[in-house]
Order: structure tokens, then C-alpha cells, then sequence
């Protein structure tokens, strides 16, 4: 499946996506496919564990689009090490893009959406977090409980 697959159906119904990913090829393909399904897009390179990169991609959305409703924290970087093969610069690399990332997206929007009155903040985790790496690694597992925390103080 389609890394971005869960939102082409919100765009069927007519929401307007903002596609941000390290990868602009990428994010551009995704791009393509939505708008052939009478979709708005855009495509925005970004490195989410960069925070000055994500206050431009915000700034770069409420240019173009004045207002953000829902902000989708998808990002992910699997890395399928156990804690005794993992190196330092691994371990960092994937909670700075599944945990650092989206704390930094989402205190970036949050006051947007205080402002406005309205949106949600979305956190794909997964179940990886819950069962500390059976099946994914160690850094992965991690970064998901963390972020599963993050969303629960988030809410409050």
C-alpha cells in the first residue's frame, strides 16, 4: 500500500492535502495521483526532524491556503535493529522523524487551530509501540510508544 493511501480517500471528498516529505519526487508522485482524482495538492520538500524546516512548510501552507484544518503526523522511518545493533546516529535519526517530528509539526499548528477555533492533530502510532518489538525494532517500537504518549498530552 501506498504510504499516502489512508488520505486519498479525504481527498475524494474533497479536501485539499498539503503532501510534505523529504523525498520531493515523491511527494510530487503522490501529488499527481490526487489531483487525477480532482484533487487540490501540493507537494513541499521538508525534513520533519528540522524545526526551522517545519515552521516554513507551516508558514508555506498559510501562504497558499490561509488556514490549516487538519494537521496528519505520518511521517515514519522503520529501522528493524535491536537495541544492542542499533548505533547512536540510528537510534537518533528515527525518533528525531517518528517522535521528534511530529512534537515539533504539532506545537508548530497548535496554536493555528487555537486561533480558528477548529482542526485536529492526527499521530499514526502503531501497535509496535504497545509490544516494545516483537516484530519491528527496538528504535521503531520506541519512537511509536512515544508518540502515543505525545498524542494523549496533546489531547489534554
Amino acid at each position: 500500500m501506498h504510504r499516502y493511501q489512508p488520505f486519498k480517500r479525504r481527498c475524494l471528498l474533497g479536501a485539499t492535502v498539503v503532501v510534505a516529505d523529504i523525498d520531493l519526487a515523491h511527494a510530487r508522485e503522490t501529488v499527481h495521483t490526487l489531483e487525477a482524482s480532482q484533487s487540490t495538492a501540493l507537494a513541499v520538500q521538508t525534513d520533519v526532524s528540522c524545526a526551522a524546516a517545519l515552521e516554513a512548510l507551516v508558514q508555506t501552507v498559510l501562504a497558499r491556503f490561509n488556514r490549516i484544518d487538519i494537521l496528519v503526523n505520518n511521517a515514519g522511518l522503520g529501522l528493524f535493529r535491536s537495541v544492542e545493533s542499533c548505533s547512536e546516529e540510528e537510534w537518533d535519526r528515527v525518533l528525531n522523524v517518528n517522535l521528534k517530528g511530529p512534537f515539533l509539526l504539532s506545537k508548530a499548528v497548535m496554536p493555528i487551530l487555537k486561533a480558528q477555533e477548529s482542526g485536529a492533530i492526527i499521530n499514526m502510532v502503531s501497535l509496535a509501540g504497545k509490544t516494545g518489538g516483537i516484530v519491528a525494532g527496538a528504535p521503531y517500537s520506541v519512537s511509536k510508544a512515544g508518540l502515543e504518549c505525545l498524542t494523549k498530552a496533546l489531547a489534554r
